[in-house]
């Protein structure tokens, strides 16, 4: 649980922001939102959750800049988060 402290403290206190000051926030939203998604097989660290909700923050914050990237940043973003709370349901049910 403090790994999850600390680790989204840094990602929505650091690198959000630093991402949002940069000329393409899409990018590393969109890298934000597919580490989300990568990590779903690890679902109840609660990582997808954290890392899906900044890229989505981060692709709708640049859907001035690069509407394809931005767009695609933010529907990855909730997909993680989605199928993370999914497989949280899921296993909550079957177990």
């Amino acid at each position: 649980m403090i790994v999850l402290l600390v680790l989204s403290a840094i990602t929505f206190l650091l690198f959000v922001p630093r991402g949002t000051r940069s000329n393409h926030p899409a990018v590393p939203g969109l890298v934000c939102s597919i580490l989300g998604l990568l990590l779903l097989p690890v679902f109840w660290s609660g990582l997808p959750v954290v890392l899906g909700t900044a890229g989505a923050l981060l692709g709708r914050e640049a859907r001035t800049t690069g509407w394809g990237l931005a767009l695609a940043a933010v529907i990855v973003g909730i997909a993680a988060v989605a199928l993370d709370l999914l497989a949280l349901l899921a296993d909550r049910l079957l177990s």
